[in-house]
């Protein structure tokens, strides 16, 4: 008996379809993933990681390292304040006569301190006792004649001067010690010879 052969249904003969869609898909998607980690890969190693630094330029290294311009500041020059030149000798001795003696205390100080050697130091001290003495001030005019003596001890009315003003203080014994200083220092001087003879006359001091 000759056995028929039977044909295959509908769902046995589309097995094998359906198998290779399915196949297929698989590979492609298999496929677009090795291809994405791919891609991600090549993105993470070209970019840089937080602890490198990027490279400067040879242009911004050498501004970074460049010395800083120093700017030089000028300091203006002060303008020189004017000075008032020191009153002359005969400016003072002129005040002195108008009796202005506290205006040629300062003119003759300011006269001593230009004058040139001990001869015209030594007159100016004289004169400029005298203008302390006159005014009043008989501790500074002792002063200033003791000045002038020491700078020239030939200037005999500087020891007067001296002596007298110690007379006035009653210190006799004191104005006879200053005239013989200046005897000591001009022997044979008549005046102070005939001042020395008048405090002896005149008794002791006090």
């Amino acid at each position: 008996m000759q056995i028929e052969k039977r044909r295959s249904s509908g769902p046995v003969s589309s097995f094998p379809h359906w198998l290779a869609i399915a196949l297929s898909t698989f590979i492609l998607l298999g496929g677009f993933g090795l291809a994405l980690a791919k891609f991600r890969g090549e993105e993470a190693a070209e970019a840089p990681t937080a602890s490198e630094s990027p490279t400067p330029s040879p242009e911004a290294a050498a501004e970074a390292t460049a010395t800083p311009e120093v700017v030089v500041v000028e300091t203006p020059t002060p303008t020189p304040t004017p000075t008032t030149p020191a009153a002359t000798p005969a400016e003072a001795r002129a005040a002195y006569q108008g009796k202005e003696y506290a205006k040629a205390i300062r003119m003759f100080n300011e006269a001593i301190t230009v004058a040139q050697g001990t001869v015209a130091i030594a007159q100016l001290q004289y004169e400029l006792g005298n203008a302390y003495r006159d005014n009043k001030q008989l501790a500074e005019a002792l002063n200033v004649y003791a000045l002038a003596t020491a700078q020239n001890k030939q200037l005999v009315v500087a020891y007067q001067a001296r002596a007298n003003v110690l007379i006035a203080q009653n210190k006799r014994g004191e104005a006879r010690a200053v005239l013989e200083e200046g005897l000591a220092n001009n022997p044979g001087n008549k005046d102070l010879e005939r001042d020395i003879s008048v405090i002896d006359l005149s008794g002791p001091s006090e």
